[in-house]
């Protein structure tokens, strides 16, 4: 029985779209914040579980009965370490047998941008649980990328903080290769990069957006926390979001595999694939 954290997230759905191609939905536990949310996975006869990070309580309930958990990272900025830990603490508890991590190929001690430090805490504490575990190290999401690229067009110009190259990877695409690494019998890689295979940055993804022709200005990075803090970002999160474009200029996403590729049977999309496709 496998146990899903973050089921209802856009890479829990996209996993578990992909996995009831193999696996029967009763041997699918979805965990969730709000079973209102799941209504779709109970539909298909999946279990559904409420569960929160912080309630050890919930985390037992949830991981009763299963063998494997696929631990979707948290996202509550500031909190992602102990609830990776409650999570892996439970796990032991419970007997799991393997646990599979969805971490970043930027995983490292330091960074400019301090997700990259909690992926690598949290491998930390996956070496020491003892707990067999796959530590899924994805590409950046071309998703967020997208983001900052259409929220940065005014005008016919494309302005954001000075950038490097980065693998940007689709959820989509990630998706499938995870499920292709849970069903798999022989997989021993412990920590496999799953990216596209073209760095971009946001200067080459302006000259290549077909939609129409941009102007790529690079603005301060002040002038980045300003422009989110005015749209009502709290300015801890706006910090927090310009580390991404400090650590790729210091080419930290610069990793790249082509073990998705060999997953999935196909080339991954690039950023500029998903901003032709999308083109708002």
């Amino acid at each position: 029985m496998l146990v899903i954290t973050g089921s209802t997230g856009q890479l829990g759905r996209d996993v578990i779209k992909d996995l009831v191609k193999y696996r029967k939905p009763s041997e699918i536990i979805a965990l969730t914040r709000s079973k209102e949310k799941a209504q779709d996975y109970i539909d298909q006869g999946i279990d559904v579980r409420e569960f929160d990070f912080e309630d050890k309580e919930s985390i037992a309930k949830g991981f009763k009965d299963s063998t494997e958990l696929l631990l979707i990272s948290s996202n509550a900025v500031g909190h992602e370490v102990e609830h990776h830990q409650n999570a892996i603490e439970a796990a032991k508890n419970a007997g799991i047998k393997h646990i599979y991590y969805t971490s970043h190929t930027g995983s490292k001690a330091k960074s400019q941008f301090s997700a990259m430090e909690v992926h690598h805490a949290t491998e930390k504490l996956l070496e020491d649980s003892g707990i067999p575990f796959t530590s899924i190290r994805n590409g950046f999401y071309a998703e967020s990328g997208a983001e900052f690229f259409f929220d940065g067009i005014h005008d016919g110009t494309l302005y954001v903080p000075a950038n490097g190259p980065v693998n940007w990877t689709t959820h989509e695409d990630l998706a499938e290769g995870m499920v292709q690494i849970l069903i798999a019998d022989n997989f021993t890689e412990k920590y496999p990069n799953l990216t596209a295979q073209q760095l971009v940055s946001f200067e080459e993804a302006a000259k290549n957006y077909k939609a129409e022709d941009l102007t790529y200005q690079e603005i301060s990075d002040q002038d980045f926390v300003d422009i989110l803090t005015k749209n009502h970002v709290p300015e801890h999160i706006a910090k927090f979001l310009l580390g991404i474009f400090i650590a790729s200029r210091e080419d930290e996403f610069t990793t790249i595999d082509n073990i998705l590729e060999e997953l999935i049977g196909r080339k991954p999309k690039t950023l500029i694939d998903v901003i032709n496709e999308e083109q708002r």
